[in-house]
């Protein structure tokens, strides 16, 4: 007999309208995106390609970058809903393995009130935390970026300072969009149920937008009473319905 989990999942849930006020918004939302066919971020205009980076902001309090992404939660069926209570009764689940072609790939949890270790850091004993950590790195990181995409002298090759351009651009990318638009920081002693609380998520993302056709919906939520409303609205989609309350 096979050995049954329930750690994760072989779906990834997108919630839908998590700042919308009703019901009937929510489902509004969640109609837009089949209709669409399409995920698309909300924090950027969908034109507008990758990162913003915010000067004000820190890495470790999540809001230094704001990415062009689409966010997916892995959480077994039997254990969503508590991830309803905080997002929405309203969503719609993929195959892990479809999220995984189309470039998504699970984020890195960092309690930003865990404790460097110094065996590792032996250099630098003046961090504690690890929200300080990183921020200092990061901080390090994009000096040494300015430096590379400055002139070195008047004399520097255009050929040098244009390899150079190149090469900022490219580490850049890498590691904003890669790297830190793949960590998440939370704090480890809030309560399950918080809504800071995102360790529980298990969350993936999507650089971009996510197109996809109706048959790869894998699941479709949503309140009982939105259920013959869905199907009339959308029959094409003969996805598994899971209701989230049962009014």
């Amino acid at each position: 007999m096979k050995a049954q989990q329930r750690y994760i999942s072989d779906e990834l849930t997108h919630f839908a309208g998590r700042d919308k006020q009703t019901h009937h918004e929510q489902y509004e939302v969640l109609s837009l995106i089949l209709k669409s066919k399409k995920l698309v971020c909300k924090s950027i205009p969908h034109d507008i390609p990758g990162i913003i980076r915010h000067s004000n902001g820190k890495i470790s309090e999540n809001n230094l970058y704001t990415f062009n992404m689409v966010c997916f939660c892995d959480i077994p069926l039997g254990d969503i809903g508590i991830h309803i209570r905080k997002y929405s009764l309203f969503g719609l689940s993929f195959k892990k393995s479809l999220i995984a072609s189309k470039g998504g790939s699970p984020i890195y949890y960092i309690p930003k009130k865990a404790i460097v270790n110094q065996q590792v850091h032996k250099r630098n004993k003046s961090f504690r935390t690890k929200a300080e950590y990183f921020d200092e790195m990061h901080r390090l990181y994009m000096d040494y970026l300015e430096k590379l995409n400055k002139p070195k002298n008047a004399h520097e090759s255009n050929e040098n300072v244009i390899q150079n351009c190149i090469l900022f651009q490219d580490l850049f990318a890498f590691f904003s969009l890669h790297i830190f638009g793949h960590i998440q920081f939370f704090d480890h002693t809030l309560k399950d149920d918080d809504p800071e609380n995102f360790y529980f998520e298990r969350e993936w993302r999507v650089l971009w937008s996510l197109k996809f056709e109706s048959e790869d919906v894998q699941r479709i939520l949503l309140p009982k009473a939105y259920a013959k409303k869905l199907r009339r609205d959308f029959p094409e989609y003969y996805s598994q319905i899971t209701f989230t309350n049962q009014s």
